[in-house]
């Protein structure tokens, strides 16, 4: 779905009701020792230093095995979720869904250094948190794995890719229609598609 301006506007006024919840004073004492966002941490490429910026939607304090826990948050919104048929359920687009997850796992390897040096443990699951845009209701909600050196190998893996050090791999087809054509015109795999093939890559 393209984005719209009522799309953008509607996720907006989400993000700014939940960020008034109250917090736990759990979490009030980690704000005071981490302080504000965004919160940076650098990735090494190819000998080039890349600094890494997360700005947090939201997060818990929790006491899990007698050890405060860090469990961060990321809300996204949607007009509603799509009938998978093959589940039986209704669920969020899986391809924003991934881009979700891969950004939520980045936020957890930019505060994990910052949270223990704070006295903390980042949790191991953390959540993706799926809002309807017209009243904020809680649709869904997706656990999601930590593991530090599996995102940091995918992060330098794209990197190297922006950087021309990797080949670029041709992405299924369904995911070249969302693809804005400010980026299409510089990618080095579309101009290299013939038109048959990217007719087929813009199909909704």
């Amino acid at each position: 779905m393209p984005w719209t301006t009522n799309a953008i506007e509607g996720g907006l006024r989400v993000d700014a009701w939940l960020k008034q919840r109250p917090h736990s004073p759990f979490e009030n004492q980690l704000l005071a020792k981490i302080g504000p966002e965004p919160y940076r941490r650098t990735l090494t490429v190819s000998g080039e230093n890349y600094t890494i910026i997360a700005h947090v939607d939201d997060f818990a304090v929790e006491y899990q095995n007698r050890v405060r826990t860090v469990i961060i948050e990321e809300n996204k919104t949607a007009a509603a979720l799509k009938f998978d048929p093959e589940t039986g359920r209704r669920e969020y687009n899986p391809y924003s869904l991934g881009q979700a997850e891969f950004q939520l796992r980045g936020y957890c390897w930019v505060l994990k250094p910052t949270v223990e040096t704070a006295g903390y443990v980042l949790g191991d699951r953390h959540w993706v948190r799926v809002y309807r845009r017209r009243d904020a209701r809680l649709m869904k909600s997706y656990p999601v794995r930590f593991a530090a050196d599996e995102w940091a190998r995918s992060a330098t893996e794209i990197i190297q890719v922006w950087r021309g050090e990797r080949p670029l791999i041709p992405p299924m087809a369904r995911k070249c229609v969302f693809c804005n054509e400010t980026f299409k015109n510089v990618c080095p795999l579309w101009k290299t598609f013939t038109t048959a093939e990217k007719l087929e890559r813009t199909k909704r």
